[in-house]
């Protein structure tokens, strides 16, 4: 009669995925439908996808990078790939700690390993190449530019600033979207 929030969220997603469930099940082409559903939209990614993305181009077979095939798949559906630039100087800086742990890793260095370097050393490679393969993706003179153009060139994820986008949504959806954000998180 009263369900705990836990119990409540847990049957809200229970709800979902019954009503996922009977849509899938009444669509004869869900693969034609699912396009018409997710085409020409945007998806603003942060960090915590972009990582990822750079760390996958490490693996060599390029049937094997399941995160990248599936952001072109998206791509090819029409959807666009954007990141803000505050999200490039998170990527460049991590590149840069990443730079700073390949220097100190023998000495006191202090914190966890950066994603990348760790990438980079699983994927087989001497950890001694670390800062060639870093240089690929962010050089010296114009490191933002250059993280930024290194996503566009081989990620298809634009930058953008999202004030500027034409779509950019009014204060209530942001609203609305974070409240969402909130209630998935807790």
């Amino acid at each position: 009669e009263q369900p705990s929030l836990q119990t409540q969220s847990h049957l809200r997603r229970l709800a979902d995925a019954y009503t996922l469930f009977a849509f899938l099940k009444q669509t004869p082409d869900v693969q034609k439908v699912m396009l018409t559903v997710f085409s020409e939209g945007d998806i603003w990614m942060d960090t915590t996808a972009i990582l990822p993305l750079i760390g996958e181009s490490l693996v060599d077979d390029p049937e094997a990078r399941h995160f990248t095939i599936l952001m072109r798949a998206a791509v090819d559906a029409g959807l666009v790939l954007f990141v803000t630039e505050g999200v490039i100087e998170e990527v460049e800086r991590h590149l840069n700690l990443a730079v700073a742990y390949g220097h100190n890793r023998t000495s006191t260095w202090t914190g966890r390993v950066p994603f990348l370097y760790s990438a980079f050393v699983l994927s087989g490679r001497p950890e001694n190449e670390f800062l060639e393969w870093q240089r690929n993706i962010c050089g010296r003179e114009q490191p933002l530019q250059d993280v930024s153009d290194y996503l566009a060139d081989e990620l298809y994820i634009e930058t953008r600033n999202p004030q500027e986008h034409p779509d950019a949504e009014s204060i209530e959806q942001r609203r609305a979207v974070q409240q969402l954000r909130h209630a998935t998180n807790d």
